[in-house]
């Protein structure tokens, strides 16, 4: 089934429900809050260092991460488990 087929079957499952799908394009930073939130971490908290390896620099992000959430009054969940190298990073959600 090719993708515009599945986006009919879609649409009109969505109309029988009076929902309406809007199409975004494929690349979008100005309406996806991480991306801005990414920019931040590399432009103004990460950008003066120089991290050793991945461990480092996944405690650097956690810790930014964190920090982050606490000054600004909002939580962050941990979530997927990353592992590369034998070594883990946790995923957040913002």
């Amino acid at each position: 089934m090719s993708s515009q087929q599945k986006s009919s079957t879609i649409l009109a499952i969505l109309a029988t429900i009076r929902l309406v799908h809007f199409f975004l394009p494929p690349y979008s930073p100005q309406i996806n809050r991480i991306e801005d939130e990414w920019l931040h971490l590399k432009r103004y908290e990460l950008s003066s260092h120089i991290f050793d390896d991945e461990y480092e620099l996944a405690i650097a992000l956690i810790e930014t991460i964190e920090n982050r959430a606490n000054n600004g009054n909002y939580s962050v969940e941990r979530g997927c488990l990353l592992v590369r190298k034998g070594l883990s990073c946790n995923c957040y959600l913002l």
